[in-house]
């Protein structure tokens, strides 16, 4: 035996409006038949929709205005996709561009290890001490240790 979900305000609303499946309304009604606060609550709801609708109506008979029609929201998309396209595109070239020279970095510049490392302080080497005429830092055979 299956055991029927309780009427809610979600059911009342449906079936005011015409929307509740059918095999719910017969529920629905059997609730409002022994529920008279329930009739009286759904009557009020449907006097404030009668109401709104009679005080919108002047509104509701305007035309559409041309920036809610379709193609003009259409276009907009359209554009503001663009936009954010070009946005995107940038990010990924200046991401690409930024890890290029992060992993790049290597090639242009030696190697700071191994025989390269070495043969490139020999150099900076010599070129701070081999001008240097006042101090002489190489020694003579005869000057050993």
């Amino acid at each position: 035996m299956t055991r029927e979900r309780p009427i809610g305000e979600d059911d009342l609303h449906a079936f005011l409006d015409g929307v509740l499946e059918e095999s719910r309304r017969d529920a629905v009604r059997r609730y409002l038949d022994t529920h008279p606060e329930a009739q009286t609550r759904l009557a009020a709801y449907r006097e404030q929709g009668e109401a709104l609708r009679e005080a919108l109506r002047p509104l509701a008979d305007q035309p559409l205005p041309a920036e809610l029609s379709l193609q003009s929201l259409v276009e907009r998309r359209r554009k503001t996709l663009s936009g954010r396209r070009r946005i995107a595109a940038a990010a990924a070239l200046l991401c690409i561009g930024g890890l290029s020279g992060w992993f790049g970095r290597e090639a242009a510049s030696p190697s700071g290890r191994g025989i390269n490392a070495l043969g490139r302080e020999a150099a900076d080497n010599y070129a701070v001490y081999a001008s240097d005429t006042r101090r002489p830092v190489e020694l003579a055979a005869d000057q050993g240790v």
